[in-house]
């Protein structure tokens, strides 16, 4: 009785709760954990358990100590709303990206979105939803009739705002209270709905039901609606957004346009926020009625400053400008491509780069470099570095660990994060992981709450990818933000302050590259800089690249004209492209002989002349069936060394994979002399062909597409070696070894080829 007139105090809007703890039940003696089971406000979360099993044994709660059961509704709102300020006052980036994508000034753009953020949780004001914690609700409002809970409650939110008859109805509960004349909240609705739909749809989808489809009475009792109405008016006079202005802005019709493209922004903030404000060991469970204000100030700001500062999740500080020899310690005379990406002028708009040149030319350097270039210039903040396949994603990893941390300056501490499905077989990359907790229940089956997300979210860096400073992962990961995935404005978030590298983008299907398309049109209208590297990139796809960039910045379609090799393509803002050709390297300047061979008798005296004579071999067949037959063919020479001869395709177990894949590397890389090459047969199929630094000294191909083949004569001979194999590191030097030869394995050339030629 006492505690519920202590409720009567305040505004009814304290009188319902936004999360519940979970009771574990602990046997003392043998340390086990039972059960667990809802409660009330006298239980142990699990992580204050851990923490007196870690520090006290297992010794009971002292005398009179309790933990609240339950976080209150408006609290929880606050804590979310109180990360969207931390992060908008530090991450000067971001809100400069907002203010340009929503065209709201950022001293009206701030006050809309928190006010708006604290909203996010508006539909956990229904019976519907309360009734799952009967206990509570029954408490404070007697007996519940609502129980059908057929919609999850960030949908019900959206349900709230739109249904104009059972929902929020008055003007005055919209908290436009400064709007004279009486304006009629219809009006407002239609100006919210893009932002409505973020943050209503803060579990990583939209609203799953469309506006006026849904009846809010079916959900929420009468009192629930004006329990809302009265907390969406505390929130207006606690952040006091500019409803007027907000109002005079919507009459353009290219304005409302840009509310609904900043939209994917503001889903991806609020997911984000949301995240953090729900986790349990940063912002501590509060049952007791006290003031908003008072909470906003004492409590959730505080909580704020530390959930962001424990996450990691600002970025750290770009170094000033440093030459690509201070980048990259090994290149001691830049190359053409190389020098050009140190010296050219840069735009202070979002630009796009497309290098083109030989495999071997150094244009990842070339990238890096230009990244820097960037940062330092207050165009980027961060890195995504998108590749074609795991392989050559951890292969860039290991490159970048070596070199990310130039990037900043010295006193900050970024984040290299690997994401693709099979990251966490990276030793070097398990270093990075740590262990997070969580005490959070989930609300029913099928429905997570933030806490659970966010929990396995910290422990989950293919999700938390797109938020370190600099990521390293399969082109997948960054297309799922423009696919109709769980959280993909979560990804867009992430990749709004970063460059977007691409390599080997010749290498995308019919499906992967309109999406990759489509993915540039996005972060061009972001304002994002993107940079594409390719061996082998004909002209057309680089004309469709170029024109998606174009539309994503809202300029007409300029069309290339050059067809030089290399090539460096500029695209800055409001100009003509710029295609600067190039020369190349020495190093890489080789004629190559392609020999044609007819039967696979014939591949085998190649190969075992090259074995005597010391040389490594690299085969590569178009299928996994025809490799592992060769291996086997292969294993049965007496010639061949069985220790020396390897077998590498996609569909080993990918702990083996990762292992096959370090030995290729240790026995045909840069590094690897002749103890490590003399002898040594590697068959292969696709996997080495990009990205990975292999030299052979001699290569053997299936017959295949140009493009390809290309790509594995960039194997072939690709770094300057004396004639036993080792490495020769002088500028000057020459390779030592024969002329280089591509052999090719094909069948008998015939002037009209049947079907079945091949």
């Amino acid at each position: 009785m006492e505690q519920e007139m202590e409720y009567d105090k305040k505004p009814t809007y304290y009188r319902y709760w936004g999360k519940a703890r979970t009771r574990l039940e602990v046997d003392y003696r043998s340390g086990k954990l039972g059960d667990a089971e809802i409660c009330g406000k006298h239980s142990i979360s699990k992580s204050e358990l851990g923490r007196r099993i870690n520090y006290n044994g297992w010794e009971k709660l002292a005398a009179g100590e309790t933990l609240a059961g339950y976080h209150l509704l408006p609290y929880h709102c606050l804590d979310v709303a109180a990360v969207g300020q931390v992060l908008l006052d530090k991450h000067a980036y971001f809100l400069q990206t907002l203010e340009c994508a929503t065209q709201v000034p950022a001293q009206q753009l701030k006050p809309w979105l928190l006010f708006m953020l604290s909203l996010h949780d508006i539909g956990k004001f229904s019976e519907a939803f309360q009734q799952m914690r009967p206990e509570y609700r029954e408490a404070w409002w007697g007996e519940i009739k609502i129980k059908n809970y057929d919609l999850r409650h960030d949908s019900l939110g959206y349900v709230l705002w739109s249904d104009e008859k059972t929902g929020i109805r008055s003007g005055d509960g919209l908290g436009f209270k400064s709007i004279d004349g009486g304006i009629s909240p219809q009006v407002y609705r239609k100006l919210l709905s893009p932002c409505l739909q973020s943050v209503c749809g803060h579990h990583g989808v939209p609203p799953l039901c469309a506006a006026g489809t849904r009846r809010a009475k079916n959900y929420f009792r009468s009192f629930d609606v004006d329990a809302a109405r009265l907390f969406v008016d505390e929130m207006a006079e606690l952040f006091r957004p500019d409803m007027d202005n907000l109002f005079s802005l919507s009459k353009d019709r290219d304005w409302r346009t840009a509310q609904k493209n900043a939209s994917w922004l503001v889903a991806g903030f609020t997911v984000l926020c949301d995240w953090l404000g729900s986790n349990r060991d940063l912002f501590d469970y509060c049952d007791e009625p006290v003031s908003l204000e008072e909470y906003w100030h004492a409590v959730a700001l505080p909580g704020a400053e530390n959930a962001i500062k424990l996450a990691g999740l600002l970025p750290a500080k770009s170094s000033k400008q440093k030459s690509i020899t201070d980048l990259f310690e090994k290149i001691k005379q830049a190359t053409p491509l190389q020098k050009q990406c140190d010296e050219m002028p840069l735009a202070s708009t979002p630009q796009l780069f497309i290098l083109e040149d030989v495999t071997g030319a150094g244009k990842t350097e070339a990238a890096i470099t230009l990244v820097h270039r960037l940062m330092s210039q207050q165009l980027a903040e961060g890195l995504f570095v998108a590749l074609p396949t795991m392989a050559t994603a951890n292969a860039m990893y290991e490159r970048m660990a070596e070199v990310y941390r130039k990037l900043y300056a010295d006193e900050e501490t970024p984040s290299l994060i690997l994401s693709h499905s099979a990251r966490h077989l990276s030793k070097l990359f398990q270093k990075s992981l740590f262990d997070q907790t969580t005490t959070d229940v989930n609300y029913a089956k099928g429905e997570e709450t933030a806490s659970v997300q966010c929990a396995r979210w910290l422990s989950d860096h293919r999700k938390k990818a797109l938020l370190a400073d600099v990521s390293i992962g399969t082109i997948d990961q960054a297309l799922l933000g423009i696919l109709p995935a769980r959280h993909q404005s979560l990804r867009l978030y992430g990749l709004s302050n970063k460059v977007l590298l691409v390599d080997e983008v010749h290498a995308y299907d019919h499906y992967m590259f309109p999406l990759l398309k489509t993915l540039i049109q996005f972060h061009a209208s972001f304002g994002g800089s993107v940079i594409l590297l390719s061996a082998t990139l004909p002209m057309s796809m680089r004309q469709e690249l170029v024109s998606a960039f174009q539309l994503g910045r809202g300029e007409t379609k300029r069309l290339l004209q050059s067809t030089s090799y290399p090539l460096l393509t500029h695209l800055q803002e409001g100009k003509e492209p710029s295609e600067i050709p190039l020369a190349t390297r020495k190093e890489v300047q080789r004629y190559v002989a392609v020999k044609l061979l007819h039967q696979e008798e014939d591949v085998l005296k190649v190969i075992k002349t090259a074995v005597e004579e010391g040389r490594c071999i690299c085969w590569v067949r178009n299928t996994v069936h025809d490799a592992r037959q060769a291996y086997e063919v292969l294993a049965k020479q007496p010639w061949v060394n069985r220790d020396r001869l390897g077998l590498f395709h996609s569909r080993y177990v990918l702990g083996d994979r990762l292992q096959i894949e370090k030995e290729a590397l240790d026995n045909f890389g840069d590094e690897s002399g002749q103890s490590d090459r003399c002898g040594r047969i590697l068959v292969a199929t696709q996997v080495i062909e990009q990205s990975l630094d292999m030299d052979a000294d001699l290569f053997i191909s299936d017959l295949a597409p140009i493009d390809l083949l290309i790509q594995r004569a960039g194997r072939l001979h690709r770094h300057v070696r004396f004639a036993n194999g080792d490495r020769n590191y002088s500028e000057q030097a020459e390779d030592q070894r024969p002329q280089p030869v591509l052999y090719v394995l094909t069948p008998s050339l015939e002037d009209e080829p049947g079907m079945e030629w091949y």
